[in-house]
């Protein structure tokens, strides 16, 4: 059967929701299989494959069962590491979604440093 090219990589007819599937076989496939992490890998990519309408970035995909702040921050750092290998180029959602994530690492708060951390004692 002919099944479009993201569907058939990444199990989503959607270029970014494939994207996102991908980037988290990728992770699930460093795990052991036994691993708790793995199973909860394997329970969001199955809640991407199955999402009936394409995301729009990292953070749409929150709304889906099994997808939490943790594999969204992984998401945007992926989407950001896929760009700095020059990939995505082509698809506008991606390269929306590439943006956004881009907007979402610089708006992020950055943890003080040991040096400027000070500690009051009584």
């Amino acid at each position: 059967r002919n099944m479009p090219k993201a569907a058939s990589a990444g199990g989503s007819k959607f270029p970014l929701n494939a994207l996102f599937i991908q980037f988290l076989e990728e992770k699930r496939q460093e795990l052991d299989d036994k691993s708790k992490m793995h199973f909860t890998y394997q329970r969001a990519i199955r809640s991407l494959k199955n999402c009936p309408l394409p995301l729009k970035d990292a953070r749409e995909a929150q709304q889906l069962q099994y997808i939490g702040d943790g594999i969204v921050r992984i998401l945007e750092q992926r989407l950001l590491e896929h760009q700095a290998a020059g990939g995505g180029g082509g698809d506008p959602a991606i390269r929306t979604a590439m943006a956004l994530a881009a907007a979402a690492a610089a708006a992020a708060p950055t943890a003080p440093s040991a040096a400027t951390t000070t500690t009051t004692t009584t």
